[in-house]
């Protein structure tokens, strides 16, 4: 099984910055291509379009996200004891039991599609964009086991290139079909918007297929007590992945109170079916992908982090182990906090530029305080996994979920959207408290930098301040210029606080 491509190994950061800026360019090819989504089929449009992806998404989460990062894991482990038989076993085992999965996803997302339109979200028109999106089920789990084999070989440039391609199919598809079908009505124009994820997936699956051919050299060989080893590694795939796909339903299950409630919610406070539709599309399509693109390092590093703190664990590497925690958990806050700070700044002008709703800006801003919680609750599960504690990041979630929805139910009639987006910051506050409570439990050591969270804290402080004072000088410019202008004294004025507090406090230690 060696080959080249195999022994491409990347170290932790390389991976996650790998992943990252094939994560930052997919994330914005999708925020933009849902913009022109947005400015061919409207903010109704773009509510029907994304009526399935939260429910989509689970079943995602369980049919190829655990898959993934638990074949990661498990050849990960097997690499770093040299068991290259274990390893195309893993892989082989995993894509059998992850492609079973997605087809039951197939059939479950079309089956329920009738009931869900109709029933749950009231609005029939959502019941072919259930349908348009069935197969993508099938097809992800599908490439997403090749994504954890080359994952688990720490060989992240398969992964990033293959999310490259399959944004890029998926782009063409959905703007295409969204054109052409427009004339038929917003139900046929976003339904054909929705397929763009299946045609995307293809071609993701074919690439990733085509490479491991491509790599692979040997096959396995049979020895003795195979089949009870086939068994045995099955019941342990699976150990790995249910949980996983658990952790994993965090945000799609924060989208899918959303789907479940908002439309019927602004009903019962007297909204239209048509009101509801349109402020639902804003907030899922708009607001929400504006405050999680700056979690594309976070979920890089989530992907990361299982298999490099599982082969630390396996080689007993204590140490290493805990500057993997320490490390991914200040490079969390050390963009999270001014990201929150600075997307709040700029909320009006950057809705302005992209032409979306003022409705989309105010809500953005209450948005903004949930980024470093969504960030820290997807690096704190990564962490949590990769020490082999399963349960607890699934239990924290569900509570995080809860609060969402309990909020969603209460507050939407009485606050409209925004009662939405403070049971948002809520819901991922809890859970990323609670997971990072269990880290500190399991070893002190590994949070143990809390003068550089002081700084990086104080720094996004001050640099909020200093971008309030601005306001009224960028008030008159186009709205170009006042992002561009504010972001970049954002940047400047947050590093040169971070360095300053950074030497003056070193400097407090050495009088000390």
């Amino acid at each position: 099984m060696n080959s080249n491509l195999n022994e491409q190994k990347q170290d932790f950061l390389t991976g996650a910055l790998i992943l990252s800026l094939a994560g930052l360019i997919s994330q914005f090819l999708g925020v933009f291509s849902k913009i022109f989504l947005l400015w061919r089929i409207g903010e109704e449009g773009v509510g029907i379009y994304n009526f399935p992806y939260p429910f989509f998404a689970i079943i995602l989460s369980f049919s190829s996200v655990g898959f993934n990062i638990a074949i990661s894991k498990l050849v990960a482990e097997a690499k770093a004891n040299n068991d290259d038989q274990r390893a195309q076993l893993v892989f082989q085992q995993g894509r059998k039991i992850s492609i079973k999965f997605g087809l039951l996803g197939t059939l479950l997302l079309a089956l329920l599609a009738y009931p869900m339109a109709n029933y749950v979200h009231n609005d029939a028109r959502a019941l072919f964009s259930y349908l348009a999106l069935a197969p993508t089920a099938f097809l992800t789990s599908f490439q997403a086991t090749y994504r954890g084999y080359f994952q688990g070989l720490q060989n992240v440039k398969p992964n990033a290139y293959s999310q490259l391609i399959e944004q890029t199919f998926r782009i063409i598809i959905m703007l295409l079909l969204a054109w052409l079908l427009l004339p038929l009505g917003l139900t046929y124009a976003a339904a054909g918007a929705t397929f763009g994820a299946a045609a995307g997936a293809l071609a993701a699956s074919f690439y990733l297929a085509y490479l491991y051919k491509k790599s692979t050299v040997a096959t396995l060989q049979p020895w003795s007590g195979i089949a009870q080893e086939v068994k045995s590694l099955n019941q342990e795939i699976i150990k790995h992945a249910l949980p996983i796909s658990f952790a994993g339903i965090g945000l799609p299950a924060f989208l899918l109170a959303d789907s479940l409630l908002i439309t019927n919610r602004l009903q019962s406070a007297g909204h239209t079916l048509s009101q509801a539709t349109t402020t639902y599309g804003m907030f899922a399509n708009n607001a929400m992908s504006l405050i999680t693109m700056p979690t594309i390092l976070t979920g890089s590093l989530f992907v990361t982090l299982i298999p490099a703190i599982a082969a630390a664990r396996a080689a007993e590497q204590t140490q290493k182990t805990r500057a993997l925690v320490n490390k991914a958990l200040l490079i969390t806050l050390v963009f999270a906090l001014p990201a929150a700070i600075g997307m709040n700044s700029v909320a009006l002008e950057l809705t302005n530029i992209l032409r979306m709703s003022e409705a989309t800006a105010l809500v953005l801003k209450t948005l903004s305080y949930a980024l470093p919680f969504i960030a820290l609750q997807q690096v704190s599960s990564g962490i949590l996994q990769g020490a082999g504690i399963r349960i607890l990041p699934v239990v924290h979630m569900f509570f995080g979920a809860l609060i969402k929805l309990l909020g969603n139910f209460i507050l939407i009639p009485k606050l409209g959207i925004d009662g939405a987006a403070y049971s948002t910051i809520a819901g991922f506050a809890i859970a990323a408290l609670l997971n990072l409570y269990q880290v500190y439990k399991e070893d002190e050591q590994s949070l143990k930098s809390w003068s550089l969270i002081l700084i990086y804290t104080i720094s996004s402080i001050l640099m909020g301040w200093a971008l309030r004072l601005i306001e009224p000088l960028t008030a008159n410019f186009i709205s170009l210029a006042a992002l561009i202008i504010k972001s970049l004294l954002g940047i400047i004025v947050y590093f040169a606080l971070v360095i300053l507090l950074n030497f003056a406090i070193k400097n407090f230690k050495k009088r000390k």
